[in-house]
């Protein structure tokens, strides 16, 4: 009884709604004396219910079914689980166990032993790692996770992501700047996120790269005044202060942006790659 109550809980809800149509035809089938087509019906559901949970396990590999293997300067190496599992089906776990390794996938639930369930074979144990910032309960079903941990290699046919070093909630949202900046730059950018936005159903939202670039100094004192160079004693050039925008994305003369700030009797606070042409202009007699 346990088993069976242990196999319901694991069931999805699709599936479930399958098992119980299922058991009430063949339950009709019974009492109208019809007891080969309960049969029937009830195998009939069980293939379904296989076909449906092989389909959802595919479309989640296909999907989410990347492993990325940090290297030692950094960097992270991508893996199919499928190439994964079938190297290290055939012998060649070794040169993946142990291996520092992160993983991305919707959370859906916790499975009998509190281990996380990736939906395409993968199972992701917790190990005694502490939900401190209390992300569990904030958890709902179809959130991206990240898990990181190592590659534990159970027994010669069965491996696993143990010995958690962090789980997080993955991007909800994606931003990209929108400019001023370099006319490829910016189009290669926007064109990146969009596709990142509409594969994975998240919103995507644009920023001005001088308003960016000021979020670096928020909670200083005085005039946050982000500048890029824009060739010709100009810059790329906005003013911030106190969380508040003093003056609009514009293209000005280095001039004009010191007559500008002489408005003002605060402190300046200058950043971007423009710094250096504008400090020293600002300082210079020539002002």
């Amino acid at each position: 009884m346990d088993g069976l109550k242990k196999k319901w809980r694991s069931m999805y809800l699709m599936e479930q709604i399958f098992a119980i149509a299922g058991i009430v035809v063949a339950a009709v089938c019974l009492v109208m004396g019809e007891p080969l087509y309960a049969v029937v019906f009830l195998l009939l559901i069980l293939l379904m219910m296989m076909s449906l949970s092989a389909s959802r396990t595919k479309r989640l590999s296909r999907k989410y079914g990347t492993l990325y293997f940090h290297t030692e300067d950094g960097q992270m190496v991508p893996f199919t689980f499928e190439q994964v599992k079938a190297e290290y089906m055939h012998g060649q776990g070794g040169k993946y166990h142990g291996r520092k390794v992160t993983v991305c996938f919707p959370y859906d639930k916790l499975d009998e032993e509190g281990d996380f369930k990736t939906g395409f074979g993968l199972v992701i144990c917790k190990d005694g790692w502490q939900d401190e910032e209390g992300l569990l309960p904030a958890l709902k079903r179809g959130d991206l996770i990240s898990a990181t941990g190592e590659f534990v290699a159970v027994n010669p046919k069965y491996f696993c992501i143990g010995k958690l070093t962090s789980i997080q909630r993955d991007v909800d949202i994606f931003a990209v700047t929108e400019g001023p900046g370099s006319f490829t730059g910016v189009r290669i950018g926007v064109a990146t996120m969009k596709g990142l936005a509409f594969g994975s159903g998240k919103p995507c939202v644009g920023v001005s790269t001088l308003e960016a670039l000021a979020e670096n100094l928020e909670g200083f004192d005085g005039l946050i005044v982000p500048v890029m160079d824009a060739r010709r004693q100009q810059v790329y050039t906005a003013i911030f202060s106190a969380g508040e925008r003093l003056m609009p994305d514009s293209l000005l003369p280095l001039s004009e942006l010191c007559a500008e700030l002489l408005k003002y009797e605060l402190p300046i606070y200058l950043v971007g790659d423009g710094y250096d042409l504008a400090a020293r202009f600002i300082s210079s007699d020539e002002r």
